[in-house]
């Protein structure tokens, strides 16, 4: 019988099909205790990530490669992301509960 010991560690992406509105990080919510979220390496403008409002005016937003950290219990339904550009997004690294 195998036994995991330690932080389960899941990758994943997300593409927003049109440059309007939020983009939800995942189609389904999951409980989380750390995250890396960047903007894909190809994305030719800056993406913006925040909570269900944010928008291409919420802040300077992250150019290809760049991200951020997320340390602190979460649930993934909370982080949406918006972009400028119709199918770019972002990649993600989730450290699950």
């Amino acid at each position: 019988m195998a036994t995991s010991v330690g932080n389960v560690v899941v990758a994943g992406e997300n593409t927003a099909t049109a440059a309007a509105g939020a983009t939800p990080l995942e189609a389904v919510s999951r409980r989380c205790k750390g995250a890396v979220i960047k903007a894909k390496a190809g994305n030719t403008n800056a993406i913006f990530i925040g909570g269900a409002d944010v928008d291409t005016a919420t802040n300077d937003g992250f150019d290809a490669s760049k991200g951020l950290v997320i340390k602190g219990h979460f649930d993934t339904g909370e982080v949406y992301f918006a972009v400028t550009t119709d199918s770019e997004g972002v990649d993600f690294w989730l450290t699950l509960v």
